[in-house]
């Protein structure tokens, strides 16, 4: 097949221009038709290239007013300005402890009912201490018999106290307040420490509350009745059965508030609880396997038998860890 044939070896088509063409020099011809770019003093001025403000829902080339240039495209608390300055300083550094017990501590006198229990609790501690010495123990012939009534006054003096814990404690929970809380400490087992470092100054107020209304009332009454006196050769004796009572009382109240996150149930129960312990002298040998109160009870020498100390030792630990770690898991929303 024959025909005009074409070199291509030069990269050229037909009706294609193939050698170098001369480029026009400014000024560029004008154009024709509608879309051309007019010349002369009609021309399209150049963009700007930076602006202070645009127009309202516009667009700006440059900073609006105000900006600090070092603070834009600056990722906060890796680089630039912001990295080191005070509040990010202060939102870094970690709550101290003391500061979280705090908190807690003055959660207790968070309203008005609160204040008003805890400013009739000493009188009530007092009422209990001196009923306890005066009735239960009538007849003090013995260093057990004399130092009854401090027992009777850790069981059953702080209950104004105890109530007044496990309202906060299980409040936080049943009105979703803690969310603020563990917002600010999100370790729930930090918060948990700051609520047994606040329960031991509660522990520590109670004794000394105790042993400052036991102790010279009871030297003074026993000495008029003609019984021999063994407190004043005991104090740390003393001070020890008033310190591990009120310990005992104060750790039933944090199991039952931490098992219960419910304020009304926490405390109906923590009561009901409390008026079933005081029948435990009664001789039904089961409940003194399950008594919590079993240390207090060998200190104080109105029980001789260690058993029943171990099994209720061991109950009272069982039932706070179960606590512990039902506020682990508890939802929080």
């Amino acid at each position: 097949m024959t025909g005009p044939h074409h070199d291509i070896s030069s990269g050229a088509y037909p009706g294609q221009v193939s050698g170098p063409q001369p480029v026009p020099s400014a000024p560029w011809p004008a154009g024709t038709g509608p879309h051309a770019v007019p010349s002369g003093p009609h021309a399209v001025p150049a963009a700007p290239q930076q602006s202070t403000a645009g127009p309202p829902g516009g667009w700006s080339y440059g900073l609006p007013p105000g900006a600090r240039p070092e603070l834009v495209n600056t990722p906060i608390g890796q680089a630039g300005a912001l990295a080191n300055s005070a509040w990010q300083q202060r939102a870094d550094r970690r709550v101290p402890f003391p500061a979280l017990v705090a908190v807690e501590l003055r959660k207790l006198f968070g309203t008005v009912s609160d204040r008003i229990m805890l400013a009739l609790a000493p009188l009530y501690l007092a009422g209990v201490t001196l009923f306890g010495l005066l009735t239960v123990a009538s007849a003090p012939a013995t260093a057990a018999q004399q130092v009854l009534g401090a027992v009777v006054g850790a069981e059953f003096g702080g209950m104004l106290v105890h109530a007044t814990v496990i309202k906060v404690i299980g409040g936080e929970w049943h009105y979703r307040s803690v969310q603020l809380t563990l917002l600010l400490q999100p370790s729930r087992l930090r918060y948990a420490a700051a609520q047994a470092g606040a329960l031991g100054v509660v522990w520590l107020t109670l004794t000394a509350a105790e042993f400052g209304v036991f102790y010279p009332v009871a030297v003074s009454h026993i000495g008029q009745s003609g019984f021999q006196l063994y407190l004043n050769q005991r104090i740390g004796w003393v001070l020890a059965v008033i310190a591990v009572g009120n310990l005992l009382s104060l750790l039933v109240c944090l199991a039952v508030a931490l098992l219960l996150p419910n304020p009304t149930a926490g405390i109906t129960v923590y009561y009901v609880v409390t008026v079933l312990l005081a029948f435990r002298f009664e001789p039904w040998p089961v409940v003194w396997f399950l008594d919590p109160f079993g240390l207090l009870n060998l200190l104080a020498g109105t029980r001789s038998d260690a058993l029943p100390v171990l099994t209720g030792t061991l109950l009272l630990a069982g039932v706070l860890t179960l606590g512990v770690l039902s506020l682990r898991g508890r939802d929080a929303r």
